[in-house]
């Protein structure tokens, strides 16, 4: 399809890419110790997807369309493909090395470490198409009409995020510190093609419109250490429901850095102004920037620290753990499936480096 080309070489060599960082091991857990989950979708079957979940024959529907056309006198192709691959992995571990670190009041603590990496990986390309044309060959000055309008879309996104927690023998915790990466993109375009001829006349009319907007986070670090160790975990392990509510005196602080760069690029072609008696690209379009960020963040800077996260417990369950059928028995718990206090730690960072300026969100 026209207009789509570059898009899908882009997107290609994005998904080589992933391949290859998901082969590469990020880190070495500490012997057989690590846990590891993660869920994987292949867009190339969404339709049938759709199809299973909804019960509406999409292939049977198009084909109808398409011979109504053909009854009518004209032909008629519709095309709606995905491809692309979506993985979300986690893996968690601990490392018995014991390290000497300070909460935000200054006091040393004795810890060892609990490591959560986060990997996602996401491209997905979606074409659509129309194509119609009929010509009358009957009579003498041969009319004709083709037409093509197609459509394209690509999202591309990539992250890596390691966790590190800072835990006292005793089940405390006393801060943690979170690096991460990303690459996140999103494409459009869309194209008409139009060719009418008659009586030995012609018109023809290329459009195209596309747009490419990414974000790329280079480097982005946080330290975040309580005003004083929490018995966060042990109050998890207890398994009754509670809120973690941690104020402005018992959170502490956040610091960190980032290093950024967002560009985007407008492309805008085909007006068949040579029709009027102008240039052919008179009107013509393409704009494209990339903009560097960069700096640090710091929470005691602004309206300091608080959030309440709440943990409700449900029941036991049996679950099964890998393929040779081995269970385990575990116990509901509504919430992230993360450390305590990593996602409000994610979003920190994210809008750290989103808007160049740390924003407390008290709801959170």
């Amino acid at each position: 399809m026209r207009g789509t080309g570059k898009r899908t070489v882009m997107l290609v060599a994005g998904l080589l890419t992933m391949s290859f960082l998901i082969a590469i091991p990020t880190a070495s857990a500490e012997g057989n110790n690590s846990i590891s989950w993660g869920v994987e979708y292949e867009w190339v079957n969404l339709n049938d997807d759709i199809q299973e979940l909804t019960g509406l024959p999409y292939d049977d529907i198009i084909t109808d369309i398409e011979e109504s056309a053909t009854y009518a006198g004209f032909n008629l192709e519709i095309v709606n493909v995905y491809s692309g691959i979506s993985s979300f992995y986690v893996e968690q571990w601990d490392d018995s090395t014991v390290l000497q670190i300070s909460d935000d009041s200054g006091t040393s603590h004795s810890v060892t470490t609990r490591v959560t990496e986060i990997t996602l990986r996401h491209g997905m390309l979606y074409d659509a198409a129309i194509l119609m044309d009929w010509n009358d060959s009957m009579v003498m000055s041969n009319p004709s009409i083709e037409v093509v309008l197609s459509a394209d879309y690509e999202a591309i996104a990539v992250m890596d995020i390691q966790y590190t927690e800072y835990v006292t023998p005793d089940l405390l915790l006393v801060g943690s510190d979170l690096t991460a990466s990303a690459n996140f993109g999103v494409g459009a375009g869309m194209g008409l093609f139009v060719d009418v001829a008659g009586d030995g006349e012609t018109f023809v009319m290329d459009l195209d419109l596309s747009y490419d907007l990414g974000w790329r986070a280079n480097s982005i670090t946080s330290e975040w250490r309580l005003e004083h160790p929490s018995n966060i975990l042990n109050m998890m392990d207890n398994g009754n429901d509670f809120d973690w509510e941690c104020s402005l005196t018992q959170c502490g602080s956040v610091t960190g850095s980032y290093s950024t760069q967002s560009s985007y690029s407008v492309s805008f072609t085909g007006l068949p102004l040579d029709e009027f008696g102008l240039e052919a690209d008179a009107l013509d379009l393409q704009i494209s920037d990339s903009i560097p960020d960069s700096g640090t963040f710091d929470s005691d800077s602004d309206d300091g620290l608080e959030f309440e996260i709440p943990y409700d417990f449900g029941n036991q369950q049996t679950v099964t753990i890998d393929d040779g059928g081995t269970t385990t028995e575990i116990t509901e718990v509504m919430m992230d499936p993360y450390p305590p206090g990593m996602s409000y730690d994610g979003r920190v960072f994210i809008r750290s480096s989103g808007n160049g300026k740390w924003r407390p969100d008290h709801d959170s």
